[in-house]
């Protein structure tokens, strides 16, 4: 299971996921959330996110998730919920708020930022599988 992670703008000033969810709460439609494409796994975890937190933000697809993190990086957008090997150097730098991870356990790489299911009963499970589909009639030897 890749580890996903939730992160903010610097420049919001929240410093953990109960200010960041004070301050989008605060402000609803006036946020912007930026995910890989739309049905993608991060995209779904950002609903879920957003559902769970009740928060409304307006949400800018892109056609991968560097792409959305650049959004972030350049004050385009407020957060986005990536994987933590993409993120990472961008967070150690401080140019990226680091706010939760998705994993049901905290990372050994960011120890002090909470998982989602610390506060959150709907991220307390895996939140995403994988699977391979082909159309129908592909030849064994292609699969």
């Amino acid at each position: 299971m890749s580890t996903n992670i939730l992160v903010a703008a610097p420049s919001l000033g929240a410093k953990s996921l109960k200010e960041f969810v004070a301050l989008a709460q605060s402000q609803p439609g006036k946020m912007i959330f930026s995910t890989s494409p739309a049905g993608s796994a991060a995209n779904l975890s950002g609903v879920r996110f957003n559902r769970a937190a009740g928060l409304k933000a307006v949400h800018v697809a892109f056609k991968g998730g560097p792409d959305a993190m650049i959004e972030v990086l350049g004050g385009r957008a407020h957060y986005h919920l990536g994987t933590l090997g993409v993120t990472i150097p961008y967070i150690k730098d401080g140019k990226l708020t680091p706010l939760a991870v998705t994993t049901p356990q905290r990372t050994p790489v960011l120890p002090d930022v909470p998982t989602l299911g610390e506060i959150y009963t709907e991220f307390q499970r895996p939140e995403t599988s994988h699977g391979l589909v082909v159309p129908a009639g592909t030849p064994r030897a292609i699969i």
